[in-house]
Order: C-alpha cells, then sequence, then structure tokens
C-alpha cells in the first residue's frame, strides 16, 4: 500500500524529469507535425489562419441569420467561444492517433512514451496561438474591445493546454487498446459542441439542457476568454482558481490512468 502511494507521489516530478531529458524529440515531433500538415501546400501555415477564420464565417452567417442577431456582435461572440472549443478539439483528434502513428518508432527505439501525447498536445497549441492572432484582427474589424486584459489570453491557453495535456493521455492509451474509440469519439465530440455555449448563452437554457451544460468541464474555459474579449476586464479569481483545479484534476487523472496501462501499450500496437 504505502509502495502504491509512493509511486502516485512520483508521477508528477517523473512527468517533468521525463519531458525535459526527452525535450528535443518532443521539439522534434511538434516541428515534424506542423511541417508535415501543410507541405505541398500553396499556403502553407497560412491554413493554420484560413481554417478556423472561414469556419467563423460560415458559422457566424449562418447562425446570426437564424437567431436574428447583429452579425459583428455574434461574430465576436462566436470567436471568443470557439478558439478553446478548437483547441480542445484537435488535441482529442491528435490523441486518438498519437500512439499509433508513430507505432514504428515505439517499437524499434527504447523512448519514454509520454512524449507523444505531449508533443500532440503543444503541436495543437502552438496551432492555437497561430490562429489566435488571426482572430484578433477579425475582433477589431467586428468592433470588438481591446484592452489590457487581452493579456490575459496567453495564461487562459496556458490552463486549457494543462486541462487538454490530461485528456491526451487518457484518450491516447485507451484508444490504443480500443480502436472502436476513433470512431465514437468523433461522434461524442459532435454531441458535446451543442453541449458547450459556443453559439448560445448558458442562461438562456433552462431546465434539463442547463444542467447538462453546467456540467460541461470546458464552459469555465470557455468564459476565461470570452471575459477579457468581450467585456474587456480580467477574469474573477474564482474563475481563475475554479479553471486552475479542474485543470490539475484533469492532468493527474490523465497521467495516472497513463501509468496505470502504459506497459501494455506495445503489446497493443
Amino acid at each position: 500500500m504505502k509502495q502504491g502511494k509512493y509511486k502516485r507521489l512520483k508521477l508528477l516530478p517523473d512527468f517533468f524529469i521525463n519531458c525535459f531529458g526527452n525535450r528535443a524529440v518532443i521539439f522534434q515531433l511538434v516541428r515534424v507535425e506542423l511541417t508535415a500538415r501543410y507541405r505541398r501546400t500553396l499556403v502553407g501555415y497560412g491554413w493554420t489562419l484560413l481554417n478556423p477564420l472561414f469556419t467563423m464565417l460560415v458559422l457566424t452567417i449562418v447562425f446570426s441569420t437564424l437567431f436574428n442577431l447583429p452579425f459583428d456582435e455574434f461574430g465576436v461572440f462566436l470567436i471568443a467561444g470557439m478558439m478553446p472549443w478548437l483547441m480542445f478539439l484537435n488535441t482529442v483528434g491528435k490523441s486518438l492517433s498519437s500512439f499509433t502513428a508513430n507505432e514504428a518508432i515505439l517499437k524499434k527505439v527504447a523512448i519514454n512514451k509520454t512524449v507523444f501525447p505531449v508533443a500532440a498536445s503543444t503541436s495543437v497549441l502552438l496551432d492555437s496561438i497561430f490562429s489566435f492572432f488571426a482572430f484578433l484582427l477579425v475582433i477589431f474589424a467586428l468592433g470588438g474591445v481591446g484592452s489590457i486584459s487581452l493579456l490575459f489570453i496567453p495564461f487562459a491557453y496556458l490552463l486549457l493546454y494543462i486541462f487538454c495535456v490530461g485528456v491526451s493521455f487518457a484518450i491516447s492509451i485507451y484508444a490504443t487498446f480500443y480502436r472502436d474509440l476513433n470512431q465514437i469519439i468523433p461522434i461524442l465530440l459532435q454531441g458535446m459542441f451543442f453541449l458547450t455555449p459556443i453559439i448560445y448563452r448558458p442562461e438562456s437554457l433552462v431546465g434539463k439542457a442547463y444542467i447538462l451544460v453546467q456540467l460541461n468541464p470546458l464552459v469555465p474555459f470557455l468564459e476565461l476568454f470570452r471575459v477579457p474579449i468581450l467585456s474587456g476586464q480580467f477574469p474573477d479569481v474564482d474563475l481563475i482558481l475554479y479553471c486552475l483545479i479542474l485543470s490539475l484534476i484533469s492532468f493527474f487523472v490523465g497521467l495516472a490512468v497513463y501509468h496505470k496501462n502504459h506497459d501494455r501499450l506495445t503489446i497493443s500496437l
């Protein structure tokens, strides 16, 4: 019992030691991922900016028309909600194949396996940060608030990144053992999109729908982004602490799930 507790206490320092020791590998994996994604395209890294912008434009036109809302106000509201959602969505997508896509490396090279979900999450983080600058230009063009509170956005990305790394650990290992998850999780994410207040305000809901949305762990992260962008203010300390707690819970649970199952990983590939 004491030995198991001691091992759990060592999870965090071991994780940072492994990441630091394999930092060159992580850097290389991230570089290859970002380079391969846009290789042989005319626009190259420009797609990092254009893809989310096109998505925002289509959604803004459709839903502002359906809800009879001002295009510019709804556009800023939508962008502020889609920024954290896209980062979460893309992290989950990359996590599904973070081990299977590197099967050849895992079977031939003795390497700490945590580098693969970490590299997948980090590549999505960098993509999201690049996209943010394009979003920021659109927000200003639509009349959004420009204030010093926007300096909080990098910290919001950091908290969301910690949360996503934890999710990445759990999903990447289970998706390797149970390949059906590669088909099931995208369907679940489609449902989760509508349970995340991206195209609507949570206070507009009542009854069971409101309860389900409030149970969604992404909701407070959306507020971390929306408060600085929509109101030009820094988020409340209570909201920041709540998101920090969610991030740490996700991280530690994901890391524990990974360490409980990682010995069987190579066998399942």
